[in-house]
């Protein structure tokens, strides 16, 4: 029921929950400390451009408790006692310490949806580590914090990953085939492998927990084994070879969207073209130099790919350079264009451009001529270039549509 939101609220959010950690951690009042966050879910997608949430595994642990205390839950009893708390039964007595601090970390944000390192670890998800606690910046009860508290809770996880993983065993082999499609299966399988792709890219020169890696390559070969059962035509080099490569990724990152004529040909003239192909340039030629270093091939001192890296920038610079160029010329003070337009009032636009100026609609009428799409003229309305172009603009968006709508698959309609 919440509005998507963008990638820089993203930032936002996790910036914020950062500063919170840090407050949480600095209050020596607090039973808790925060000794680890990572992020996983679809915020760590590079290239996604809406969200829904945040989502983040955390981890805390005991600070140490005061000498007046002679258990630590008897120090934790006593935050409940001190918040006033009386409507709490025994059970949540016992665990407001640990509520205190998870609901600090949320800091009401609606947005953001907390886990423990146990739901990470059982799903087997991606994730990027934002915080780790320095090594003896706080002192825990047990004397365990930062990398070494992160071994000890990741192993804990992880055992018991697995004895979920083998009490539920013989009971998803038998049923996998009744709970999912083979186009489900299929799917599932597509995903571990580049689950799996990207952890092994994270692998290359780069600190990372092994667990990550090792419950990939273990949810991979389970996908695929599941995938080899059903007995399906297509061979699985052949699936994903269609769905992993750099060219089909780019194909279908691609939105599917209504661009006017006049915009294409501003694109060709103001570098966004450009700027695109070069993008696309060196993209491929760093993943050959990527995959040239993993497969362990000679570096000779004369590398075809770093004369592509080299063509690429200098395209970028030009795409740059004809987009300063382009709005320096051309500038642009438009600040209500024909895609704001309401379907009213592109209708009563589109009946004054065939001369019918009756009965039309006034609240269109009034933002029409506010924002110069008409002007009167003795004593009726007419258009002006700005409203115009916005006719032919909303004709060719209708097109679009239509032919969309018609073949099912979309593309761009002809100006």
């Amino acid at each position: 029921m919440l509005k998507r939101i963008d990638r820089a609220k993203v930032d936002n959010i996790i910036a914020e929950l950062l500063k919170r950690v840090a407050e949480i951690n600095a209050d020596s009042k607090l039973c808790y400390f925060v000794n680890e966050i990572r992020l996983f879910g679809c915020a760590i997608v590079s290239d996604a451009e809406s969200f829904g949430d945040v989502d983040i595994a955390y981890d805390i642990g005991h600070r140490r408790r005061p000498p007046e205390y002679k258990k630590w839950h008897d120090w934790a009893r006593e935050r409940w006692k001190l918040a006033g708390r009386s409507n709490l039964n025994f059970m949540q007595q016992l665990c407001y310490a640990e509520h205190e601090v998870l609901r600090l970390l949320k800091g009401r944000n609606q947005y953001l949806s907390i886990h423990n390192f146990n739901d990470l670890v059982g799903i087997g998800a991606d994730n990027i580590r934002l915080f780790i606690l320095p090594e003896g910046q706080i002192q825990a009860e047990d004397s365990v914090s930062g990398e070494e508290l992160h071994r000890v809770r990741m192993a804990s996880a992880k055992e018991r990953a697995e004895k979920k993983e083998q009490t539920t065993a013989k009971g998803a082999a038998s049923t996998i085939k009744a709970e999912h499609s083979p186009e489900q299966i299929k799917r599932r399988m597509i995903t571990a492998v580049r689950s799996l792709a990207f952890d092994l890219l994270r692998a290359i020169d780069e600190p990372s927990p092994p667990e990550a890696l090792e419950q990939s390559i273990i949810v991979a070969h389970q996908r695929i084994k599941d995938y080899r059962e059903m007995n399906l035509p297509d061979r699985i080099p052949n699936v994903l070879c269609d769905v992993l490569s750099n060219d089909v990724i780019e194909q279908n990152s691609r939105p599917d969207t209504f661009v006017f004529s006049e915009d294409r040909e501003r694109m060709a003239q103001d570098g966004t073209d450009k700027a695109d192909a070069a993008h696309t340039q060196i993209t491929h030629a760093v993943l050959k130099k990527l995959k040239s270093r993993v497969l362990g091939h000679p570096n000779y001192r004369w590398d075809d790919i770093y004369v592509e890296i080299e063509q690429a920038f200098r395209l970028r610079r030009e795409a740059d350079f004809e987009e300063y160029e382009y709005r320096r010329t051309h500038p642009r003070t438009e600040f209500y264009g024909a895609d704001f337009l309401s379907d009213t009032a592109v209708s009563t636009l589109r009946s004054i451009g065939k001369g019918n100026t009756e009965r039309l609609h006034k609240q269109a009428l009034g933002i029409l001529s506010k924002y110069d799409f008409i002007r009167p003229f003795r004593k009726k309305w007419r258009l002006t270039p700005k409203g115009e172009r916005a006719i032919k603009y909303h004709a060719e968006k209708d097109a679009f549509h239509a032919k969309r709508k018609g073949n099912g698959t979309g593309g761009t309609a002809e100006p």
